[in-house]
C-alpha cells in the first residue's frame, strides 16, 4: 500500500526538515506542481507522485519517493 503525505509531513520527514512553504518551491522547481492564482495543481510529472485528496478537495499529498527528484530538478523523474 503507498502511504502518501501532505507537503508538512513529508517536510518534517526529510533530511534535512523542510518547511512546508520550502518544499512547495521545491516541488514547483523539479516540474511538479504550479501555483494558480491561490492553489497547488499538480503538473502531468507531478501525477506520477501524487494524488488530490478526496475529502478534502485540493489537498494534494506525495508518495516519499518524490523526495530523491527534489535534489536535481534539471533532470526527469524515471
Amino acid at each position: 500500500m503507498t502511504i502518501y503525505f501532505t507537503v508538512t509531513k513529508l517536510g518534517r520527514r526529510m533530511t534535512p526538515p523542510r518547511r512546508a512553504r520550502e518544499l512547495n518551491q521545491m516541488l514547483e522547481a523539479a516540474g511538479m506542481q504550479v501555483h494558480d492564482f491561490d492553489r497547488w495543481s499538480l503538473t502531468p510529472l507531478g501525477k506520477r507522485f501524487a494524488r488530490v485528496a478526496v475529502k478534502q478537495i485540493g489537498l494534494i499529498k506525495w508518495k516519499e519517493d518524490v523526495v530523491p527528484h527534489l535534489d536535481n530538478p534539471n533532470t526527469q523523474a524515471g
